[in-house]
């Protein structure tokens, strides 16, 4: 007798359960292939820096502690500017000097040159990697959290960050991911952005990809706003959580010794290291 089903033909029962092994086996195959990618995801880390204020040097050593403790799945750079360059971007060592003044709008447009040329700088790197975390000095980040956190999220169009006070469409300029498509989007329009003092560097990008239409994913930051706050929180911090600010001492004064405090308590925390 010769029947069909779903077009294939079979002569026996045993046929049907050979397409359903074969079916079966290639599902579970792209669900394993899936699963391996996901595992072996790669960030691209930028750090926005200066060394115009000396206890800047006290962050970037905490940030030189851990930032590339696990190579393999996260690449971290500072980047810096030097108006002085013969060139647009530079990169030596774990530092991408870009050709600008250092500052901040509506004085200067420092930030942003330097982030989208650092883009630039790395775009060979960036297409062969899954996300890109723009951050800055202040932050601190639990990097395995954080990469179990990219499983989650879209391959291409993603933007994500912890939304801005102005808004649920713009992701604070403290730490904002985006995939290599975004990226190479933003460094294709530069002119748009680069000598551009208008506006906070995370709102200009924020509202570019607005008007792409490109979503913002949201993720949960903890900004540390005083040390007593601290002292109490840091034997139960939620589970969910791999963006830290610390935002306790008085900008004005550029004394950080309490923030620098907290990032070592993070860096023993987390990564059991200490300064």
């Amino acid at each position: 007798m010769h029947c069909k089903m779903v077009g294939l033909p079979f002569r026996h029962p045993l046929s049907l359960m050979k397409w359903i092994l074969i079916f079966t086996c290639v599902f579970l195959s792209a669900q394993q292939a899936h699963a391996e990618k996901k595992r072996n995801l790669k960030i691209l880390v930028l750090i926005i820096a200066s060394d115009q204020v000396p206890l800047f040097e006290e962050f970037q050593k905490t940030w030189r502690a851990y930032m590339q403790e696990d190579p393999e799945h996260v690449e971290a750079y500072f980047i810096k500017g030097d108006p002085t360059l013969s060139q647009s971007y530079e990169i030596r060592g774990d530092t991408i000097w870009s050709r600008t003044e250092e500052g901040y709008v509506p004085e200067s447009a420092g930030i942003l040159n330097k982030t989208i040329l650092s883009m630039k700088a790395l775009l060979p790197k960036i297409r062969k990697s899954d996300y890109v975390l723009r951050t800055n000095l202040s932050s601190f980040f639990v990097f395995p959290r954080l990469l179990k956190f990219l499983e989650k999220l879209p391959s291409a169009r993603c933007y994500c960050g912890s939304a801005t006070a102005g808004g649920s469409t713009v992701a604070s300029g403290s730490g904002f991911i985006l995939s290599p498509d975004l990226v190479e989007l933003l460094v294709a329009h530069r002119k748009k952005f680069l000598n551009n003092a208008t506006m906070a560097d995370d709102v200009l990008i924020g509202r570019f990809l607005q008007e792409k239409r490109v979503k913002l994913h949201t993720f949960p930051r903890l900004d540390i706003l005083a040390l007593d706050d601290w002292l109490m929180l840091r034997d139960r911090i939620p589970s969910d959580v791999f963006h830290f600010r610390a935002r306790v001492s008085d900008r004005s004064s550029q004394v950080f010794a309490e923030d620098i405090s907290i990032h070592a308590d993070l860096l023993k925390i987390f990564y059991g290291k200490s300064l």
